[in-house]
């Protein structure tokens, strides 16, 4: 299971996300399996799919997907490229349709130190 730690900091609060899981998986034939189930566990919004909502709708949290495109690791983090398949959900006519719901994908790199297990998700563009 996936840890949210607190984290202060003198201008803000946030929480550090970390994959133990994952990083206990990384040399075994489980690990994609591992990974995908631990970071789908991670609390709505852990993962930045409202930065790249393209309608200025919000994320289904129920719907989310992901496919790992690729993995290597360095001397200090795992990087994984990683493709997410999910619905923004558009609102905003009052029609009798209202809402919709678009069908997004987006890829993140996803970085885990591997002392910490902590990990960063950044948007990941060709």
């Amino acid at each position: 299971m996936a840890y949210l730690q607190p984290v202060t900091t003198s201008l803000d609060y946030f929480l550090m996300i970390t994959l133990p899981i994952s990083l206990k998986h990384w040399h075994s034939d489980s690990f994609i399996h591992a990974f995908r189930n631990e970071v789908l566990a991670l609390a709505p919004g852990s993962v930045p799919l409202q930065q790249v909502c393209t309608q200025g709708g919000h994320v289904d949290n129920d719907n989310i997907d992901l496919m790992v495109l690729s993995h290597h690791e360095d001397d200090i983090n795992l990087q994984i490229k990683a493709g997410f398949f999910f619905i923004e959900i558009i609102g905003g006519c009052n029609c009798h349709d209202d809402p919709i719901d678009s069908s997004n994908y987006c890829e993140f790199l996803i970085i885990i130190n591997k002392s910490t297990a902590e990990c960063s998700f950044t948007a990941h563009s060709e």
